[in-house]
């Protein structure tokens, strides 16, 4: 009779610990059906983390690309403007002689008509005293001859 009691209190402290091990047995299933779902939500959101990652990058490729190709316009143009520059300068270095040596006919053309007029002035006054000096040379004459016919 001795093992009834501790036979019923074995039993009874069997049962006990399979009612814990079941109520354990079943926070383990609930536990891990709440890490299951976070597991899941987690994956969800880092599907969709790299979802917009994956589109942030897309889209920052896409402006990387706009703005590459934007640069270049830009560095083309920019080589555009030197070049066109450099011809500018020739051709304001050319124009600067082509006005220098017109500058510089010019005054040559000045100097030689000035030398000119005056020799050209020189000459109607050389001659100016030449008919004067035949006119006075000839009024004598004229004087006599005016005196002889009449």
């Amino acid at each position: 009779m001795q093992n009834g009691p501790v036979s019923e209190s074995l039993t009874r402290l069997q049962n006990g610990y399979l009612h814990v091990i079941s109520v354990l047995d079943k926070r383990i299933d609930t536990l891990q059906e709440e890490l299951n779902t976070a597991r899941m939500k987690l994956n969800e959101r880092n599907a969709l983390s790299t979802t917009e990652a994956t589109q942030r990058i897309a889209q920052l490729e896409a402006a990387n690309e706009v703005l590459q190709l934007e640069l270049e316009a830009a560095r083309a143009q920019q080589k555009a403007w030197v070049a066109e520059i450099r011809g500018l300068k020739v051709s304001l270095e050319t124009k600067t002689v082509v006005i220098k040596d017109n500058n510089r006919r010019i005054l040559r053309l000045e100097q030689a008509n000035r030398r000119f007029e005056e020799e050209l002035k020189a000459k109607k006054q050389g001659k100016a005293q030449e008919v004067k000096a035949e006119n006075n040379a000839e009024s004598p004459r004229k004087k006599r001859r005016m005196s002889i016919t009449s």
